[in-house]
């Protein structure tokens, strides 16, 4: 893991096999909110907190969970059409990784004792949505792009680099870049070797929101 943000957290987001193909069509996807208004509130009052409009973390979670914006939706794990070899659970509302991190909840338990991310609801999940916007904003800066604000949930340390297409994601970091190849298939760039670039991920994230 490249770093520990606050109450030994793991950096979420890190690898994932994304569940959405990637997109050739130039419309926007439907960017959803949650049916209840208080939920909303709760991620338009992050957004002003943070600095970003609302519906960038609104079209993140969307991504995240597969256009269902489910605090169960799950990718890479057992028994969910893992396509590789690893066994890495990501899950949630931003796609936690893994969702049996070590470290405390915010509540002070402990994840085996309360059970993964995905077995709480959607209260618990956005708390924890805001924790990690706050530390990763400590740790990287200020979220200037939709670009940087995607990659702070999906890779963070390639934030220093959004302003590089060609650059590859993993390059110098754990996990690796080929480690981040074989879990991405949605972001692998054709023009990499088939390797994650800066340039795939803002393409794919710009069909959607």
């Amino acid at each position: 893991m490249i770093e520990i943000l606050g109450l030994g957290l793991i950096l979420w987001g890190l690898s994932k096999k994304k569940e959405v193909k990637p997109q050739t069509q130039k419309t926007q996807k439907k960017i959803l909110r949650f049916k209840n208004e208080k939920h909303n509130r709760y991620v338009e009052n992050l957004a002003k907190e943070i600095g970003v409009p609302a519906e960038w973390i609104f079209g993140i979670m969307t991504f995240e969970t597969a256009g269902t914006l489910s605090p169960k939706s799950k990718v890479n794990c057992k028994g969910y059409g893992q396509n590789t070899n690893v066994d890495y659970c990501c899950g949630g509302l931003i796609g936690f990784c893994p969702v049996y991190a070590g470290g405390s909840y915010i509540d002070g338990s402990k994840p085996y004792q309360k059970g993964n991310i995905l077995e709480q609801d959607i209260d618990y999940q956005l708390r924890y949505v805001r924790k990690f916007f706050l530390d990763g904003i400590k740790a990287y800066g200020r979220l200037k792009s939709k670009l940087d604000c995607y990659l702070l949930v999906f890779y963070p340390a390639a934030i220093k680099h959004s302003n590089n297409p060609n650059y590859i994601v993993g390059t110098g970091y754990s996990p690796n870049q080929h480690q981040v190849k074989a879990l991405n298939p949605a972001f692998r760039d054709p023009k990499a070797n088939g390797y994650v670039t800066i340039r795939k991920i803002k393409e794919v994230i710009e069909n959607w929101f």
